[in-house]
């Protein structure tokens, strides 16, 4: 996900710190997209949003602000829809490169 540097010799900072264009770690290469955590934080906290706004649907005191809207259950279901591709859409790419 990350371009290569444009170490062409002209650069001396470039060379001088070996800028590379994947993360180490432990001596191996990180092969993690960013997208999959982002994912997974995004539909665990919508599932929590969204059971919440089920569990307290009839509860008119609470939702006085909103103007009796729903705010979390519309919330955690926008959360989920956010959160669905963003971890499928990574995990689809990895299953062409096998």
């Amino acid at each position: 996900m990350v371009r290569k540097t444009g170490c062409n010799g002209r650069n001396h900072w470039c060379n001088k710190y070996n800028i590379n264009n994947h993360f180490l770690v432990g001596g191996t290469i990180m092969d993690m997209d960013i997208r999959i955590p982002i994912g997974l934080l995004f539909i665990i906290l919508g599932v929590i949003l969204a059971f919440f706004g089920v569990f307290t649907m009839n509860d008119t005191e609470l939702y006085a602000r909103s103007l009796g809207r729903n705010i979390n259950l519309w919330t955690g279901i926008l959360m989920l829809i956010f959160g669905l591709p963003m971890l499928l859409v990574p995990m689809m790419s990895r299953r062409k490169k096998l």
